[in-house]
């Protein structure tokens, strides 16, 4: 009688197909005012990954300032032959930005627009599939929206980088893979492989869902059966073309970022693997122990992660004959992912945006436990207990996510401390530059700036920073040959260091504590 009581009780909140759609605008709203989205679309680069937020920004400004052809992306920092040119994503965002910009004028808020709202319609069309699969618009919200209470997720989604985008198309990319399985409709093929390309082209990790599929295809053509009663490529010959172009165009356009890249300047972006193999064990226990701490802080929280390690165990166990794709999806992804993180494995310790695209799994997990579940157990599946016990386990991941965000934002915080302190200062630099007769197309030495291209980009001057010049006077005296003009030090320490001092004879400017030098 109790179990019956609860299943009636929990049947009227199950499946709502009219008004899911305005449901999930809801949550989705609430879900971003509480990570104060509503504030941080509007902030320039800061926090976590500053030097590779300002990396994206500054090809878009380039496109912007100086009209470059779409193949020909550039930064700031101009490189060893001074022209800037250098590559690693797709540029087609950061083109299209600097597009907007041409009609809005520059904003960054722009490009942290586009890459939310492809992030957010990838997660409306995977509500839908999910919701279409189950018929449970209760259990597709829970579903998404643990996704999305990933922190660096939720993070990354808000913000330049080009990793949550491919995650964004590859998630598309799944969703029409789902429509193609149960059609056979070919356009819905076709739909998969553009935007696997578009999701590879951006992030090369993007096409862990793509492999996978292709395994599938693989598997059929050596005679294994993925779906029981009937083959899902019905028409291998044909059927192929689509993967072909997926891999073809990946092939053109890594070839050509190699190609572009050691023709003007190599080394300002990593193009090529480190895996574990080649590091030391002291190496290695260090990627380690930051991944311990990226597991504890920043991927989910550390409940979340093993409910949902959890789940995938429970499902492996007991996965329903019928569900098959999914029990192969849920074994080649995680190996696709472990395949990844052993090829990138040095820059897994402090990149932590590197894993973006392995949450393709989580959502997979998420479907095919809810799938066993509903067979396996009905009445508890359909409960009014077992739907609170889902928005209590959601409520306090977002919860968590709201607190890892807040803190990368806040001025106080390791995160954002420098930034607050040294870096936002720069901003303030080209109106002075004005005043004090640097003139835009002027060509500086930023130090000790670490990175490809923080201070520049920030004071919107093209030239050179201590990622070229590691506090060298011969390679200094370099830059100058090469038409630097200016030396701008925002630490004081480097005024004393002997091989500063020939650079330092015509002080013109000072803001607060950077030096400004006419070379």
């Amino acid at each position: 009688m109790k179990s019956k009581l609860l299943s009636q009780l929990g049947q009227p909140f199950v499946y709502f197909p009219k008004y899911s759609a305005g449901i999930f605008s809801l949550v989705f709203a609430l879900v971003a005012i509480i990570y104060n989205y509503h504030e941080i679309l509007f902030l320039p680069p800061q926090s976590i990954h500053l030097w590779r937020q300002c990396d994206c920004l500054s090809q878009a400004m380039n496109y912007f300032q100086d009209g470059n052809s779409f193949l020909m992306p550039a930064l700031h920092n101009l490189g060893d032959d001074g022209t800037g040119r250098a590559v690693s994503d797709f540029p087609l965002i950061y083109y299209l930005t600097a597009k907007i910009w041409q009609i809005t004028g520059p904003s960054e808020s722009v490009l942290r627009i586009l890459n939310l709202s492809i992030f957010t319609s990838a997660l409306f069309m995977l509500f839908k599939t999910i919701e279409r699969m189950l018929r449970d618009s209760y259990l597709a919200l829970f579903i998404v929206f643990l996704l999305f209470s990933s922190p660096f997720l939720a993070y990354y989604a808000n913000n330049f980088l080009m990793d949550v985008p491919a995650f964004s198309l590859a998630l598309i990319g799944m969703c029409f893979f789902e429509r193609f399985y149960f059609t056979s409709k070919q356009k819905h093929l076709y739909l998969f492989a553009l935007f696997f390309a578009l999701a590879g082209l951006l992030k090369i990790s993007a096409l862990l869902g793509f492999f996978a599929v292709l395994a599938f295809f693989a598997l059929e053509v050596l005679g294994v059966k993925i779906r029981l009663n009937s083959k899902i490529f019905s028409k291998p010959l044909r059927q192929f073309i689509p993967f072909a172009l997926v891999v073809a165009v990946q092939l053109i356009w890594y070839t050509y970022v190699r190609h572009y890249n050691a023709t003007y300047n190599s080394g300002l972006f990593l193009t090529q693997v480190i895996p574990i193999w080649t590091l030391s064990s002291e190496a290695i226990q260090f990627v380690m122990h930051h991944l311990s701490d990226q597991f504890r802080w920043n991927y989910f929280r550390p409940e979340i992660f093993y409910l949902i390690l959890i789940f995938w165990m429970l499902y492996i166990f007991f996965a329903p004959r019928a569900t098959r794709v999914l029990l192969f999806l849920n074994l080649l992804l995680p190996a696709g992912i472990v395949a990844f993180g052993l090829l990138f494995f040095a820059l897994l310790a402090e990149h932590d945006y590197y894993l973006i695209n392995a949450l393709i799994i989580i959502p997979i997990i998420g479907l095919s436990f809810a799938l066993m579940l509903k067979k396996r157990l009905p009445v508890f599946y359909r409960s009014i207990v077992f739907r609170i016990l889902l928005v209590i386990i959601l409520v306090h991941s977002i919860d968590f996510a709201r607190r890892r965000i807040h803190q990368r934002y806040a001025a106080d915080s390791w995160q954002n401390k420098t930034y607050v302190n040294e870096k936002q200062v720069f901003r303030q630099l080209p109106d002075y530059f004005t005043d004090i007769g640097v003139k835009p197309d002027d060509r500086v030495i930023s130090l000790p700036d670490p990175s490809v291209d923080v201070s520049l980009y920030m004071m919107n001057r093209k030239g050179w920073t201590n990622y070229n010049i590691q506090n060298n006077s011969d390679k200094i005296r370099e830059k100058i040959a090469m038409g630097a003009e200016y030396l701008i030090i925002s630490d004081s320490t480097l005024l004393e260091m002997p091989q500063m001092q020939p650079f330092l004879h015509n002080k013109i400017g000072q803001v607060k504590h950077i030096h400004i030098f006419k070379l």
